[in-house]
This record gives structure tokens, C-alpha cells and sequence, in this order.
């Protein structure tokens, strides 16, 4: 470019002219706009900024797997970095781009605190699970050092999203087997199969009953323990897919598991 800039004024004349009312025409040449060594440089570190949200950006960009337990990680991670750049003398001349950049984020991040999908979604992924939540946002700890610190809306991370878990786990332990939860059955109703009233059905129903019958009502509490008590291998990665995870998994793969409905919201 700098080789293009240098011979264009003789070969193609002024890139512009401006006349303003009242006053001569002047003519502004296509050196005007060549950028000195420095300016390369500050177009680097722009460069640089932007190439954080792009890669941040298509790391949830996919139609062919499941992506929303990596919205909050990706969005911490992008602050992560524009902070770093925030405080970086070297980018000094963007820093106020950077900080209404890292408000903007804040401002859709602090939307996800009461939306409780994303937190369903790092709990039944097997590389997030509970510890990303614990490591991240901390719990009883972390909730009075904000107490005494008198921090707005306080919040122990780890306990709220225990109660997440658990109300997902109470409504779909017996969806699993065809079973209304508890607020949608009605007593005397009769459980219907959603293909007729055959004998096929009529045996399907006694068969639901049967496995019904064989597991207490509390059962998801060990499916969930378990859950929380693994502490998976090497070879779970953050990009795994959770619903395959759910359908090959060695760790339940009854397709009766209640994280395995979950996964398939």
C-alpha cells in the first residue's frame, strides 16, 4: 500500500477535491493519507481487539451442535481479554473503546443472572458441570465476602444453582417414564398412551407403571449426587457435544436419565 500511496499522486492526480462556498479549491493528494509506521501499529492493535469478538463470536456460530453451555464462558472470556487490553499502556489510545465495549458486555451479561437454561445447560455439560460455577462465581465464601463488602444483590452462585438443578431434576424424573409431574396429574386421571387404547397401549401403560413402581420419588437425588461426585476424564472437552455426550454416555446411558431428558430440551 505504502508502494501504491508513493506513486499515485503522479499517475492518478488528487484523490479528491474540496471547495467549500467562498473559497479556492483544494486539492487533496493521496499521500495525505499515508500511514507512518506508527499508524500500522495502531491499526494492528485495533486489529486485535476485533479479532477477540470474531473469534469469541463464531465459537457459538453453529448449526450442528448444541452451543448454549458455552454462552456465559465465552462472554467471560472475551471480558477476560478486553480487560487485560483495558489496562494495557500499549493500547492506551483504545482504552476508552475498550471500556464502553466491556459496558456493553456487562450489560447483556448481567441479563443471564436469572436465566436459568444457562445455568442448566453448564451443569449437564461434562467439562463445565458444577465446578465451572464454583471456580467462576464462587459460593458461601465468595456471597459474605460481597455481604460484608456491601455489594448490590449479593448471591451465592453454588447454592443458587443447586436449586436450578434441582427443581429441572423434580419435574423431569417422571416425565422420563411418560408420567405427568406432580403439578399436571390429577388424581383418578387415567394414564393414557398418546398412540390409542389398543392392548399394545394397555400393556405399555402396565409396563410404565411397573418401572414407576420400582423407583422412589426421590430417586433423581442419587442420579444427581452421582453426577456431581464425577469427576470425568482427559478426555471430555469444552466444545463436546452435550447431546451426543447424553446418548453414548458410560456413565448413564439409560435413556431413562433424567439429565438425558434435559439434555434434550
Amino acid at each position: 500500500m505504502k508502494a501504491f500511496v508513493a506513486v499515485a499522486d503522479l499517475r492518478f492526480g488528487p484523490i479528491t477535491t474540496i471547495r467549500r462556498k467562498g473559497a479556492p479549491p483544494k486539492k487533496i493528494p493521496w499521500s495525505a493519507f499515508m500511514l507512518s509506521d506508527d499508524d500500522w501499529e495502531r491499526v494492528n492493535l485495533c486489529g486485535k481487539i476485533l479479532e477477540d469478538a470474531n473469534s469469541y463470536h463464531q465459537i457459538c456460530s453453529t448449526t450442528r451442535s448444541p452451543t448454549l453451555h458455552q454462552v456465559i464462558p465465552t462472554i467471560e472470556r472475551l471480558v477476560s481479554k478486553w480487560e487485560k487490553k483495558s489496562r494495557d499502556p500499549d493500547y492506551g489510545l483504545f482504552h476508552d473503546a475498550l471500556k464502553a465495549g466491556l459496558s456493553k458486555l456487562d450489560k447483556y451479561y448481567k441479563r443471564l443472572n436469572n436465566a436459568d437454561i444457562y445455568i442448566l445447560a453448564l451443569l449437564i455439560h461434562p467439562y463445565y458441570k458444577f465446578e465451572y460455577i464454583e471456580h467462576q462465581w464462587g459460593g458461601e465464601a465468595e456471597y459474605l465476602a460481597d455481604v460484608t463488602a456491601g455489594v448490590p444483590n449479593p448471591r451465592n452462585w453454588v447454592a443458587y444453582a443447586r436449586e436450578v438443578v434441582e427443581k429441572a431434576m423434580r419435574k423431569y424424573w417422571p416425565i422420563r417414564f411418560g408420567r405427568p409431574t406432580a403439578d399436571a396429574a390429577r388424581p383418578g386421571a387415567e394414564e393414557l398412551s398418546p398412540t390409542g387404547t389398543d392392548s399394545d397401549d394397555e400393556y405399555d401403560r402396565a409396563r410404565q407403571a411397573m418401572l414407576r413402581r420400582g423407583e422412589p420419588e426421590d430417586g433423581w437425588k442419587l442420579e444427581l449426587e452421582s453426577w456431581f461426585k464425577d469427576r470425568g476424564t482427559p478426555e471430555v472437552k469444552k466444545d463436546m457435544d452435550t447431546v451426543k455426550y447424553w446418548e453414548v454416555s458410560v456413565f448413564i446411558c439409560a435413556p431413562n436419565s433424567c439429565f438425558h431428558q434435559i439434555a434434550l430440551l
